[in-house]
């Protein structure tokens, strides 16, 4: 009868570390997923337009375009941590001929926080 006890003393036990185990796993992927946020670096976008866009005419997804929408913006004291581009409408601009049509890119832009007013600016909003 002793060892029945202690056997279900060893279950409460055991039960008990399990809680805990689990309590820790949530609480690390909690902290994991937290962690994958960079609060010290913010994300904003820019519509892109055919040839009006404060660095010049839109360019294809080459490191060439980057490098000039980077340099535009170094000029202006802007960090860059981040670039890409983004379709957000395929058909845009198919009917339209001007400078100011847009091509249905966003450039996508990440920056220090410190530099987010600055990017704004220049034409850039923040993500929401």
């Amino acid at each position: 009868m002793h060892s029945l006890t202690v056997s279900e003393e060893n279950k409460k036990k055991m039960n008990n570390m399990n809680k805990y185990l689990l309590a820790l796993l949530f609480f690390s992927v909690a902290l994991f997923n937290a962690c994958d946020k960079d609060p010290d670096n913010l994300t904003l976008i820019f519509k892109e337009t055919k040839c009006d866009n404060p660095w010049g005419e839109a360019g294809l997804d080459d490191g060439s375009y980057y490098v000039v929408v980077r340099k535009y913006l170094s000029d202006y004291g802007i960090q860059v941590v981040g670039i890409s581009t983004e379709v957000y409408d395929e058909n845009a601009g198919t009917n339209c001929n001007t400078c100011d049509c847009l091509t249905g890119r966003n450039v996508v832009l990440v920056v220090p926080v410190r530099d987010a007013k600055k990017a704004e600016e220049v034409g850039f909003v923040l993500r929401q």
